[in-house]
Parts: C-alpha cells; structure tokens; sequence
C-alpha cells in the first residue's frame, strides 16, 4: 500500500495543521521512529485501529494494545486509543488515559436516534470514511461538494475539555474551540 492514502494527504495537507500534525510512517516498536517521533516529549498520544481493514480489525487491536503499553512506559503524555471492537477495551492493563471502540460509539448512535430522528445520519457522516475518487466522478471543486468533504473529513473523538475552559459558558467553548483549533465539539 501506499501511505499515506489520499484520504490522509488531504488532512495532511490542510494549512491549519502544519504545526500540530506529522505523518510518521515507521514502526512503533522501533526506537529510531519513537525518537523521530518525540513521543517522549508529547502532549498527546492518539491511536487509531485501521477500520478500512475489517478483514484484520482483531489484529489491528491486538497490536494497538500492545503498543499502548509500550508507549505507556516511555511517555508521560496522556493515550488515547481507538479500537475497532468494543472487546478490546477489557485490557485496560495496557495503560491508556481514554480509549472507546468504534462498535461501542456506533450502537451508541443507533439508540440515540431512537430519541433524536436525524442525528445518526449527521454522526455516521462524521465517523465514516468518503473515497477521496469522489472528484473523478464529475462533481469537480464546487463549494457543496468541497463543504461536504471537509465536513465529512471530521471524526470523533471522546475527551475531556481542558481545565482552562471549565468557567466558560459552553456556547464559547464550543466556538474558541472551532475557531482556534478547527474542531467541532458535540456535548
């Protein structure tokens, strides 16, 4: 395969990100790309299991498990770990600071539509990935399709807000939180 994928360049190559996002491609059982990396001096550590490869989803968890716990003795930065099934989250021995699955956050969706008719199509468009071959097939760079992506292109993540936002109303929050870092924030 070729890394990264044109799904991944695209987020890549998004201007608002050059000081806070790096592509690494390397082994992470390997000291050299654990050093490029400097996951030793890091704010945060996020990983995420391949859900394109469902063939391999027990594989891809089983080693996220095991990196979690190596990188949990190198690092003092928090882990955030995503795995494909929810079975995953039973070795919390690993040592992560937050994980979830993405079985657990999608039945999670499902019963919230239950309540809420709608909201499953605007989560699943947010945590489902979008073939970046849409352009070849005639929609071009018009403003809907590339609002569309850039909406499309999110995902979702479960954290705790920072400890400098707990006297702000939820309202700024939420708008600091788009402006200054491009990230939308459900609650």
């Amino acid at each position: 395969d070729d890394f990264p994928n044109k799904e991944i360049q695209s987020i890549l190559l998004n201007p608002k990100f050059d000081e806070n996002l790096h592509y690494i491609k390397g082994d992470i059982f390997s000291e050299k790309t654990l050093s490029y990396a400097k996951v030793e001096t890091a704010s945060a550590v996020i990983l995420k299991s391949d859900r394109l490869k469902e063939d391999d989803e027990d594989k891809n968890d089983q080693y996220l498990i095991l990196a979690t716990k190596a990188l949990s003795q190198i690092t003092q930065a928090p882990i955030f770990v995503q795995f494909n099934s929810t079975q995953s989250l039973l070795h919390d021995w690993a040592d992560w600071d937050l994980a979830c699955s993405s079985q657990q956050i999608k039945m999670s969706i499902i019963i919230k539509n239950g309540f809420i008719s709608g909201f499953s199509t605007m989560i699943m468009n947010l945590t489902s990935s979008i073939s970046s071959n849409i352009y070849s097939k005639g929609f071009g760079n018009t403003p809907w399709i590339l609002e569309y992506m850039e909406g499309a292109s999110q995902e979702l993540y479960i954290v705790q807000p920072p400890e400098t936002f707990e006297d702000i109303e939820f309202t700024k929050f939420v708008e600091q939180s788009y402006v200054n870092h491009g990230s939308i924030v459900f609650g």
